[in-house]
């Protein structure tokens, strides 16, 4: 068999996608790395615990620690803004207890309050130029919002 014969057999054997076919099917990978990661969260072996009742996972240490961790690690390590790469690395390289705390019990989007739902009420008396009704609603922060100082 010549080298022409060999180079031109493979040359008609091989599938070429167009560029339009190319860009459908890497639609949905983002980037390069988040292929990866993608590739590395399958491949990872999850195992069969249930991180709601400690009793089942807790055992060499104090569940209140173990649950004090993963949110700690969420807080500090999780790429809120971040592309699908960095979200899935995260998952990649965190513990399965701070997946299941992200996955099952963190709140995933922002909550709102419902202030007056029967109506503003009867005025009780005027302060600063503003009615102040007879009865008085108060919102409690447990958790922040902070006020987004480096010092705070």
């Amino acid at each position: 068999m010549s080298i022409k014969k060999l180079f031109h057999a493979t040359d008609e054997s091989r599938n070429y996608l167009s560029e339009a076919e190319q860009k459908d099917i890497y639609k949905a990978v983002e980037s390069e790395k988040n292929l990866e990661e993608l590739n590395e969260l399958k491949e990872t072996f999850v195992p069969q615990v249930d991180y709601s009742n400690p009793a089942q996972f807790a055992r060499f240490g104090s569940a209140y620690l173990y649950y004090k961790s993963a949110i700690s690690n969420i807080l500090d390590f999780y790429p809120y803004d971040g592309s699908d790469a960095e979200k899935n690395r995260f998952h990649n390289k965190t513990y399965p207890i701070d997946k299941y705390i992200l996955d099952n019990n963190y709140p995933k989007s922002t909550g709102y309050g419902i202030v007056s739902p029967d109506g503003w009420g009867t005025q009780s008396s005027i302060s600063g130029g503003y009615g102040v009704p007879a009865t008085q609603e108060h919102i409690t922060f447990f958790a922040g919002p902070g006020t987004g100082s480096f010092l705070s």
